[in-house]
């Protein structure tokens, strides 16, 4: 409950920190296993090259 409430309180200039967008769409891959679902390798190997360029797009947005 109190570290809830302190994250909650630290804003900035007024203003609520907000999560980047991006971060929300992206499902980790143990997000998928504890769902009790099992990810073929392949499609595992091909989710996580997804991940990787996107997270190069948003590195790349920052320069």
């Amino acid at each position: 409950e109190k570290g809830t409430k302190e994250r909650y309180a630290k804003t900035y200039k007024g203003q609520p920190l907000k999560k980047p967008r991006y971060l929300g769409a992206i499902k980790p891959a143990w997000f998928f296993r504890s769902a009790n679902q099992t990810i073929e390798p392949q499609l595992e190997r091909i989710y996580i090259e997804e991940i990787d360029k996107t997270i190069q797009k948003i590195n790349n947005n920052k320069q």
